[in-house]
Formats: C-alpha cells, structure tokens, sequence
C-alpha cells in the first residue's frame, strides 16, 4: 500500500495522475474526449480578464490506469519467453509476458478477450524484421508494452500488402495501446514507428525513433504524460486523425519530453492539440499544426521552415481556435503563426525569430491539410 502511495504521488508530479480534478473545467468529459467549450465563446486576441482559468479542451480524468502508469511492473506469474529466430508467439489471454534475447524474423501477436489486459514487458530484446510488426495487436481489452531493459527493433524493408488494413507499423495495433517503462526503446521503421488503431499513451520510457511515415500515429488521441520520445528522423512527429470522425484525432500533453526533428509537420492534430506541461521541441517545415490549438503551459520551442503553429478549420470537422492561457511559446519560422479562425491570448510568454512580443501577432495564411499516411 504504501508503495502504491509512492507510485501515486510520483507520476502525479510529473503529469501522469489517474486524475486531475483541480485542471479539469467542469465541461470536459472523462478519458481524453473533448470539452464541450466551442469556438464561438471566446474572441479576439486581447487579455482576458476573468480569474478563472480558461476551460482545458481536452479532460484527462480517468484516462489513465494505475497499471498503465506503473513503469516497473511485479507479477506474481510472469510468462517468460526467449525469443528465436522465425517465429511467432501468439498471446491469447491476461498476463504479463517478458521477453528477451535476439532473432530475426520474430513477430509477437496479440489476439486476446475484450476484458484481457495483455502486458508486454521488453526484458532486452533486439528484433530484426523484414516487413511485418514486430508486435501486432489485433484484440484485447488493453494492450501495455514496458520496456525494462533497453531494446531495439527494426523492419528493413518494405511492410507486406495485405488490404486495406495492412499492419504498416513496427509496433502496430487495431486498439489501444500503451506504452511505459523506465529504459530505451530504439525503432526504425520504413512507414509509422507505433500505431494505435484508437488511443495511444505514454507514461514512461525514452524512445529513439527512425520513420520513414509518422513516428507515433493514432486515430482516436495520443496523450503523453511522462517519458522522452526522440524522432530523430520522419515525415511526421505525432499525427493523430480519424477520417471516420471529425471530433477524433487529438493529442493530450501533460508532461515529459519531445524532440522531434521531421520534415514535413512535427505535431498534428486533426481535431485538437492541447499542452500543459512538459518541453516540447521541434524542427520540421511546419512545426503545430491543429483545428484547436490550446497552449496551457509548458516550454515550447519551433524551428520551422514555413509556418511555426497554425489554427485550421478542417473539412467536416471543429472550428478553427488558437488560445495561448500559459507556458512559454518560442517561434523561429518564415511565419510564426497561421490561423482562420479566433485567436486568443490570455498569458504565457510568446517569442518570434529572437524578439517578445504582445499577444499572439497577425495571421498568415493557413496551409493546406497534411496528407495522410493511415
């Protein structure tokens, strides 16, 4: 109990708290959906002058589990495997699951109940595939990898072409997917690093990715509260998207580090992008890009070749918002921000190619929608 007690108050100081009622507006709904709050409420980009802090557009009550957050799981009846060169483990029920050694041509599947919580634990593995996942869920009603020992996995060549649901992911999942951990997980991948069918979080562990697509990609929202992800190379950082749902593809940050260098966009969100905390630092031809962009808090730094943040109006989706109530928000780029719809500053601190400035400046004009790779 009194570990449990640690453990809760630790990941809570860092962003990860199972809940945040003291952040939370009373609009937003649990689990990562979007407030009701829209658009229309607020105007202009002068100060606002209400105490009350502004509602946040994303709730994170709920969102996490305490099993999700724990980064050093102890089972009392692990599964363990070694794994070996052209093979494949099947996982079928609840469990946790370690794994370690080196092969080529090793897949793990998951295709369990929609109750089971699979718990995948990289005890030191190194993975060398030609052109399937190295880890493929196709059902389970959660689905956790924690890496423990430092790993690395690889798909070399081109991913199999099998239908419109071709898994095209060194870590791939038709649900959602979490990742935790306290070690390094190295991926290179020739399309996305990590997809998640519907939700992807992270609470733990520093990941060192190499895409040829999005390095992290999911339809429903990718909520970050802890950890490091370093893209080091991709066309895309974190892209979120449902062609399906236009109130989907969000992005949740409440904490820990990113570092992504890519070369189209660093950061999009279909729907909405909210940050609270945490540092983000980017360097692509376009650094934020959303339908509602909300900067609570945090250290933000955008190196960009055209546009630093942009606020869009998507086709059948929400109205364009780009609110800064927080944080410090530092822009180098041909234009610092691009935006059609309202734009409203009610703190933080704003820098622009080395110089302060007031409020968030005039707009330029919105860019076009990122083509999608899912």
């Amino acid at each position: 109990l009194a570990f449990a007690l640690l453990l809760s108050l630790f990941l809570s100081a860092f962003g990860c708290g199972e809940t945040k009622e003291t952040t939370t507006a009373p609009e937003a709904e649990p689990t990562g959906e979007i407030a009701d709050t829209t658009a229309e409420e607020v105007t202009g980009v002068e100060l606002e002058t209400e105490e009350e802090a502004p509602p946040r557009a994303i709730s994170d009550e709920g969102l996490y589990t305490t099993r999700e957050l724990d980064p050093t799981p102890i089972p009392i009846y692990p599964v363990m495997y070694t794994i070996e060169d052209n093979s494949t483990v099947s996982l079928t029920e609840d469990g946790y699951f370690y794994f370690s050694g080196e092969a080529s041509e090793f897949q793990i599947i998951v295709d369990a109940g929609d109750e089971d919580i699979v718990h995948i634990v990289l005890d030191g593995i190194h993975v060398t595939n030609a052109d399937r996942p190295v880890i493929y869920v196709k059902n389970a009603g959660k689905a956790i990898v924690t890496t423990e020992m430092q790993s690395d996995i690889a798909v070399i060549g081109a991913f199999l072409e099998e239908g419109a649901s071709a898994a095209k992911a060194a870590v791939y999942s038709l649900q959602d997917l979490t990742l935790s951990g306290t070690n390094r997980l190295y991926i290179t991948s020739p399309e996305a690093c990590v997809s998640a069918g519907r939700k992807l979080k992270i609470t733990g562990g520093k990941y060192f990715l190499k895409a040829g697509g999005n390095a992290l990609e999911a339809r429903e929202l990718i909520a970050m509260c802890s950890g490091t992800v370093n893209v080091e190379e991709g066309k895309n950082g974190l892209y979120a998207w449902d062609p399906e749902d236009p109130n989907a593809g969000n992005i949740l940050l409440t904490g820990g580090t990113l570092n992504l260098t890519v070369t189209e966009t660093a950061v999009y969100a279909a729907s909405i992008l909210e940050i609270d905390s945490g540092a983000v630092t980017v360097a692509a031809r376009a650094g934020l890009d959303a339908s509602w962009l909300q900067l609570n808090g945090g250290e933000v730094l955008v190196t960009a070749e055209d546009t630093g943040v942009s606020a869009a109006t998507r086709s059948g989706g929400r109205e364009a918002l780009l609110e800064v109530n927080g944080g410090s928000l530092d822009i180098t780029a041909k234009n610092a921000f691009s935006y059609d719809g309202d734009a409203v500053y009610n703190g933080g601190t704003i820098t622009v190619n080395g110089e302060a400035v007031e409020g968030i400046p005039l707009i330029h004009p919105v860019e076009a929608l990122p083509e999608s790779t899912f």
